[in-house]
């Protein structure tokens, strides 16, 4: 079963553990309002590769981790983003 978190998570230009497990990591942001994630099993360094969820206005970008042993990292490529986490959960 999966669950969002109950508030948006924050994300500066600093790497940030967003998602442990399966779950869904969307970018709540506007246009231009792009995030940097990555799989890492400690924080990323800054010139690391990475993936991008881009910022779109009311077309909100998602990512879906299906890894239950996986850690993602994210953070905002320049202003402030806020992403929602949703997370699986044992029932």
């Amino acid at each position: 079963m999966l669950k969002d978190d109950t508030k948006l998570t924050k994300l500066d230009p600093n790497w940030k553990l967003v998602l442990e497990g399966e779950g869904i990591i969307t970018n709540m942001s506007g246009p231009a309002v792009n995030v940097l994630y990555r799989f890492d099993d400690k924080t990323p360094a800054t010139d690391d590769a990475s993936r991008v969820i881009y910022g779109r206005g009311e077309e909100k970008d998602s990512f879906v981790n299906h890894d239950e042993d996986s850690k993602i990292y994210a953070k905002s490529m320049g202003v402030d983003a806020e992403i929602l986490v949703t997370r699986k959960i044992k029932v």
